[in-house]
């Protein structure tokens, strides 16, 4: 049996949490956190306050940033989503 971690936040700051959560426990590269929180920041400020931000765009960053993920998420064997699972109930 195959056991899978998913976890789906719609919420910038809940996919923030856990993505910081998990560059804590070593399993996504550090740094990841703080893109995603600079692109929330960028995101914000275009949407809703119109300052208009450049957004510059490196499609091979993306594309590592995106893979790199779903690889995480491909290696990551069941004892390893169970422990991930655990520490996230004591959160």
């Amino acid at each position: 049996m195959v056991t899978f971690l998913c976890i789906k936040c719609e919420i910038h700051d809940c996919t923030i949490a856990v993505c910081r959560f998990l560059e804590d426990m070593g399993i996504v590269p550090e740094g990841y956190t703080a893109i995603l929180n600079e692109d929330k920041k960028l995101r914000i400020d275009n949407q809703y306050y119109l300052k208009n931000r450049e957004v510059a765009i490196n499609h091979n960053k993306i594309a590592e940033f995106v893979f790199t993920i779903k690889n995480i998420s491909i290696d990551l064997g069941n004892d390893k989503i169970n422990e991930i699972r655990e520490k996230l109930q004591d959160v």
